[in-house]
């Protein structure tokens, strides 16, 4: 129990580092994603081309790049498959056989199929809003929405688009449109995270999460049920291997549940790692939610935010064997950026819980 546990909590944590934790952060958290992200790869293609040559691998990373670097649907069919089809194992397999039983009552089947019917709806209404996609005829509203902090947003022109770039925007180059208010791109939706749909993109995450965690529940009943039924605790098992008969212990009815059930097995993992991983990238975007922040601003929050300490540091090293003229002028400038450092920490688009939570949800997703 424990060991399955711990593999369960380290994939969980896993997939929080990979797509929660900030890869500018100077935390452990931060460096250990700096390494899957940016070390790992590269010993990963040098060691690569080493056993299977310099050919073999670079079609790995031609697909690789195809598949995840380029706007295309097989990420989202993927997860289709996989979501839908588990369900389909679930209720096939697991609850029409075996349930309802003492543990899990209708009401409680009722619920689950509930969180189901809305983590299809929270896809559809995901995949089809418009993330705010910004065009010439749109730009002088929002130029009056999104005001300019001229640290993380200044008014430039987007290179790509040649439209001026509104405050809290960000081009997409998978999408190839400047977004409002964009937080990230999703390979999941094979789209956008913006504006128009982030409020749906909280019920796609905590419908999902909550679905996982229930499923995963229900599922562990059902391999018990599995055992009242066929009373696999009471009878004998016979060793094709060995060629003997064994008395039943925990960790032989496990071996013949997966060996006989692997498909619920399966959905059991899975949604056990999803359990924990979904509920903290929820968490994640509830805080970001509550501050008023999309992941890009917080990515380039961290990052002026780490290169200004730094040329702090360098200033500050500098100001101690610096006189004169020379000194004057490293002190306004270690004033300065002690002055931009504590202008960002203030957050400009923070105007309290409250109505940043308004300001998110319902001012984009709902009609005024």
């Amino acid at each position: 129990m424990w060991l399955e546990l711990s593999i369960l909590t380290i994939i969980a944590t896993f997939f929080f580092i990979i797509f929660c934790v900030n890869p500018y952060s100077t935390s452990i958290l931060g460096k250990i994603r700096h390494f899957f992200f940016r070390r790992f790869p590269s010993i990963l293609e040098r060691c690569g081309e080493k056993i299977l040559g310099r050919y073999i691998v670079g079609a790995i990373k031609a697909a690789f790049a195809y598949v995840f670097l380029r706007k295309n649907p097989i990420v989202m069919i993927v997860y289709v498959g996989i979501t839908y089809g588990g369900i389909a194992v679930f209720l096939l397999r697991g609850v029409v056989p075996f349930l309802p039983s003492e543990q899990i009552g209708p009401v409680h089947i009722l619920f689950c199929c509930i969180l189901m019917i809305s983590s299809l709806a929270s896809f559809l209404f995901l995949v089809s809003t418009d993330p705010g996609k910004i065009t010439r005829n749109s730009i002088k509203l929002l130029q009056k929405k999104y005001p300019y902090d001229n640290f993380l947003f200044k008014p430039t022109e987007c290179p790509t688009c040649k439209l001026t770039k509104i405050a809290r925007s960000k081009h997409c180059s998978l999408c190839n449109t400047c977004i409002e208010r964009q937080d990230h791109h999703c390979i999941w939706i094979n789209g956008c995270i913006g504006a128009k749909n982030y409020c749906y993109f909280l019920w796609f995450l905590a419908s999902h999460a909550v679905m996982c965690i229930d499923i995963a529940f229900i599922t562990s009943f059902v391999y018990v049920r599995i055992v009242e039924v066929y009373g696999l605790f009471s009878n004998y098992y016979y060793s094709e291997i060995t060629k003997r008969v064994m008395t039943p212990r925990p960790g032989l009815v496990l071996q013949y549940l997966i060996r006989n059930y692997p498909d619920l097995f399966f959905v059991l993992v899975l949604c056990g790692c999803m359990s924990i991983a979904l509920p903290l990238f929820l968490m994640y975007h509830l805080s970001l939610l509550f501050q008023n922040q999309t992941s890009n601003e917080s990515r380039k929050t961290s990052q002026m935010k780490l290169k200004w300490t730094r040329e702090l540091y360098e200033k500050r090293i500098d100001l101690k064997g610096a006189d004169g003229e020379v000194r004057s002028k490293l002190q306004q400038e270690v004033k300065e950026l002690e002055g931009n450092i504590k202008e960002l920490e203030k957050d400009f688009y923070d105007k309290g819980v409250r109505q940043n939570v308004m300001e998110v949800l319902f001012s984009h997703c709902l009609p005024v």
